[in-house]
């Protein structure tokens, strides 16, 4: 019995010195709940050869490698565009023969080999970028079965053109990493795990689709508010980034590396436009003069696209600088406001400065692949801002409102006090429309009697006239007719003369 014990830690002596020669194992004696990552031991030769998935090839030549790191990070993967990985693993008794977890987030296209057999595909690996299908895959769970020896080989065949679109902006997937997990909780784990990356996108999606249907009430409410247009594009802006990463979260089966990477501008370009929005909006808010500094940011935005696009190094720098520079002007905006004792500026000062946090943890989750992490804080960047934006938006309105709703006491109280200076002026333009109508009807009634009297006049000066007319043609005639009888009276007196004359002379004989 000892004899046959001695033989097996031989033969186990003797695997173990084999395996040593290729690469030291990766032991697999305990698994956490959360889990191990498999991030030592990995070896990497470019190329490709179907040998290189046996057990028992000797990879002490190979190139040690980490394949979860980025892409830009492992420049000989990059270079190489299809290659291997290898990890050999030292597994306890008790894990022996067990089915445990796996969750894979990987960049490219790749197909898993446990101890030489195939186990899952990822896309299709190829070295002509025309026959290749990548994939991008944020966490996925898997399971594999674990054999029955306690030296194992992982095998990844990987393949990742140089033509295929690589942007380095935001979230990076690694090249390829691998957690090891139990079945079951891997499982749990990673449905926990989506379910809270897109009830968190979810969330944010609601908040900002609200905000801005609120802000463009407010706009359809006050026109002449120009601050409430800005907020409204802002909150639009940044639901449709929202709208794109969940669309990027929710197809990884469908997700190739070129369509991940038009995601990513097509979200970059809603996201630099809402924080330009945004400052416009701030500086509109405050009644601040534009700076030089706002000019640089809003041209800082224009670039930065192309740059992610045509130059992905420096891309995803000029991203990760580009919002805590933002949020240092707004910081300012909003100190110099409170200072002048504007309403809600302390609230967007401090909302703020908690968004910078949230970046700054951000630049740290994306630096260390910590994709749930990165997601909560992503979130809270959204969403802090957005909040004490609304916090102050509703105080702008309540204020407005109250504002007006005073101004409307006032114009019902002018109003009412007008129309009783109208009753008033009512009552007195009818006394005065009385008094008038009265003052008519006499004048009128005087100036019918004038009328009267004008025309009786008028009629007795035309019979006058035409009586004076008479007279003087009766005189005329009387004239006429005393001429004749004149000279008869007169000729009759000389007559009488004569006559008393010849008497006188014939009495005195």
């Amino acid at each position: 019995m000892l004899t046959v014990k001695c033989a097996g830690l031989l033969l186990l002596f003797i695997s173990f010195n084999s395996f040593a020669q290729k690469s030291l194992p990766f032991p697999i004696d305990s698994i956490p709940a959360k889990g191990i990552v498999l991030d030592k031991g990995w070896k990497f030769h470019a190329g490709d050869n179907a040998g290189w998935v046996r057990t028992d090839y000797n990879d002490s030549d190979w190139q040690p490698i980490n394949p979860a790191k980025n892409l830009d990070q492992l420049p000989d993967v990059k270079q190489a565009g299809i290659g291997w990985f290898r990890l050999n693993l030292l597994v306890d008794t008790s894990w022996r023969n067990k089915t445990l977890g796996i969750t894979i987030s990987a960049m490219g296209a790749a197909e898993i080999y446990l101890n030489g057999q195939p186990v899952y595909k990822i896309g299709s690996v190829h070295a002509e970028y025309e026959k290749e299908q990548t994939r991008v895959y944020y966490s996925r769970a898997f399971s594999i079965d674990l054999g029955p020896g306690a030296f194992q080989s992982i095998t990844v065949r990987y393949s990742f053109n140089k033509e295929n679109l690589y942007v380095k902006a935001g979230y990076i997937p690694p090249c390829f990493k691998m957690l090891l997990n139990r079945s079951n909780e891997n499982l749990a784990n990673y449905a926990g795990s989506k379910s809270f990356v897109s009830t968190l996108i979810a969330i944010a999606q609601t908040i900002m689709l609200t905000l801005g249907l609120f802000t463009l009430f407010f706009q359809y409410s006050f026109p002449n508010r120009k601050e409430y247009f800005y907020f409204t594009v802002f909150f639009f802006c940044e639901f449709i980034n929202l709208l794109l990463q969940s669309i990027s979260a929710s197809s990884q089966d469908f997700l190739t590396v070129n369509k991940f990477g038009i995601i990513v501008l097509a979200s970059n370009i809603p996201l630099f436009a809402a924080s330009i929005f945004l400052l416009t909006g701030v500086f509109v808010l405050y009644k601040e003069p534009k700076t030089k500094f706002y000019y640089f940011l809003t041209g800082y935005a224009v670039v930065s696209v192309p740059v992610i696009l045509f130059f992905p190094e420096w891309g995803g720098l000029l991203a990760i600088l580009f919002f805590p520079l933002t949020c240092v002007e707004f910081l300012r905006l909003s100190y110099r406001a409170a200072g002048r004792r504007i309403p809600g500026a302390w609230i967007l000062f401090f909302s703020i400065l908690l968004t910078l946090l949230a970046e700054v943890g951000l630049i740290w989750a994306l630096v260390n692949a910590n994709f749930d992490l990165g997601v909560v804080l992503i979130t809270a960047a959204f969403v802090t801002p957005s909040v004490g934006l609304s916090l102050i938006l509703a105080g702008d309105f309540a204020y407005t409102s109250s504002a007006l709703q005073s101004r409307l006491v006032e114009v019902e109280q002018l109003s009412q006090k007008n129309i009783a200076q109208e009753k008033e002026k009512q009552e007195l333009l009818t006394v005065q429309n009385e008094t008038l109508e009265r003052q008519v009807t006499e004048r009128t009634s005087d100036l019918q009697k004038s009328l009267y009297e004008l025309k009786s006049t008028q009629a007795q000066l035309i019979q006058s006239e035409k009586m004076a007319s008479l007279g003087e043609l009766t005189a005329g005639i009387a004239h006429e007719i005393q001429n004749p009888l004149n000279f008869v009276n007169n000729f009759s007196d000389v007559n009488k003369e004569l006559v008393d004359e010849l008497q006188t002379e014939l009495k005195s004989g």
